[in-house]
């Protein structure tokens, strides 16, 4: 039997318009079989199987899109079945469907859609109101619940509601997801809280009766009753409360293979229609912040615990412009911003895992900053905290950084824990040292905060 292909050489730009980035959109990835990603040194390929009617007969087609990282190479449409099919059709089915589809897309006008993500930190109280941003990238941050418990390591969900264009409401949460991952950085320096993206586990819990104290394992998650959806994470695990009733899920599994060639396989699970017209809907509405909720005084030099009142400063908006206007008029600035607030994210979030992890990324995070600046660590230090010692940013950028990310070594004494003898002074003058790195490295940030971003 004669294998039956067509093939039409592209060599399409890439970097000029990314038609990779927008095949979700085409009619013919809505079926059912799953596409996959095969990649071999430089050569990658999509393909897909595709049922497709031409000149009345029900064909199977293999569909191949072969690109590199700068152009879009070729298309390959292989015969998988009915010999009455010809390479004349196979070259009508590519410019009847697929080639005039490619050009649609990149001609396709963007829509503003709102799109609301989830992330989680811990403290004894949540934030008292929620607050819009305008600028450049325009969002709502807030608490979902205003739960508090005297308990210094209580889970709080907060919601971003984040206005972005795109093609499609896929492309869309794609992009809000990872602006929210942005966002939550930036806030995380401000409010010197680590705030983590919100992801659903089965978890131990102690269940009090009146007779007894068992465990129980159950999975965590929550209800967002203002857009009536069950939360388990961002993207497969949401749904609406109508799906999560009937057990439906919604979005992509990628599966892949360890060996060269290196495939990956995608399926879409479900149908995430429900959620998508819900944020088709959504709008980023006025806020009424509440008045307790807002300082006009915040201490942004002061290292927050987990038992204060977090509010919200009164410059939030001259902070996210400041970094909108680095982001146009210097780039590089930027980015060492960036870097560095999701550095100093990551340090909070482990904190409560490994003191000496939580001050090894902090110094890593200023050591980022001072690259926008030319200066070494302890320089920048020094030039931002005029009384900084410098046998103690030794000590720092040594034994705490380097030796923890080169070396493996914990200088905080996590794996020589007393569980009480007061008269091992090592642990308080640990923790001395501890709270006097937070409060340096926090002052520095601080004050590069107030010259370059708020002045």
């Amino acid at each position: 039997m004669v294998e039956i292909i067509y093939e039409e050489e592209l060599n399409w730009d890439l970097k000029k318009y990314n038609y990779l980035n927008e095949l979700q959109d085409l009619k013919i990835f809505e079926c059912k079989y799953p596409l996959k990603l095969n990649v071999k040194g430089t050569t990658k390929y999509l393909s897909t199987i595709i049922d497709a009617n031409i000149r009345e007969n029900n064909s199977k087609l293999e569909l191949q899109l072969f690109f590199t990282n700068q152009e879009f190479v070729k298309i390959k449409i292989t015969l998988l079945s009915n010999e009455n099919i010809t390479e004349y059709d196979l070259k009508y089915f590519y410019l009847d469907y697929i080639k005039g589809a490619l050009f649609d897309l990149r001609d396709k006008d963007k829509q503003k859609f709102t799109i609301r993500n989830y992330r989680v930190m811990h403290n004894t109280s949540s934030l008292k109101s929620s607050c819009k941003v305008n600028g450049k990238n325009k969002f709502i941050f807030g608490p979902l619940f205003e739960m508090d418990r005297d308990e210094p390591l209580t889970e709080h969900i907060l919601y971003f509601d984040i206005e972005v264009e795109a093609k499609n409401i896929d492309k869309a949460r794609t992009i809000a997801y990872n602006r929210t991952s942005e966002l939550s950085t930036y806030l995380s320096v401000v409010f010197d809280v680590g705030i983590a993206d919100y992801r659903s586990g089965y978890n131990h819990f102690i269940e009090r009766t009146s007779k007894d104290v068992r465990t129980r394992r159950l999975r965590t998650g929550f209800v967002d009753n203002d857009l009536s959806l069950v939360v388990k994470n961002n993207f497969s695990d949401l749904a609406t409360l109508g799906d999560a009733l009937k057990n439906n899920r919604s979005g992509f599994i990628n599966y892949s293979t360890v060996q060269e060639p290196t495939e990956v396989i995608t399926e879409r699970v479900g149908s995430s229609e429900s959620v998508n017209e819900i944020f088709m809907k959504h709008r980023l509405y006025k806020v009424k912040m509440k008045k307790e909720a807002l300082s006009e005084d915040f201490d942004l030099n002061a290292v927050h615990y987990p038992g204060k009142e977090i509010k919200i400063p009164n410059f939030i908006g001259t902070f996210f412009k400041g970094i909108d206007a680095l982001s146009e008029n210097n780039k590089s600035t930027y980015i060492y911003l960036r870097n560095a607030c999701r550095l100093y994210n990551l340090s909070l979030i482990v904190y409560r895992f490994s003191p000496s992890s939580h001050i090894a990324y902090l110094v890593a995070a200023i050591e980022a900053l001072s690259k926008s600046e030319e200066k070494s660590f302890s320089e920048f230090v020094r030039y931002y905290v005029k009384d900084a010692d410098n046998a103690f940013l030794d000590f720092l950028y040594g034994n705490v950084r380097s030796g923890h990310f080169h070396s493996g070594q914990f200088p905080f004494m996590e794996y020589d824990v007393e569980i009480n003898n007061p008269i091992d002074t090592r642990l308080f003058e640990g923790r001395n040292d501890l709270l006097k790195a937070k409060s340096l490295l926090r002052n520095t940030f601080a004050n590069w905060i107030k010259v370059h971003l708020i002045k």
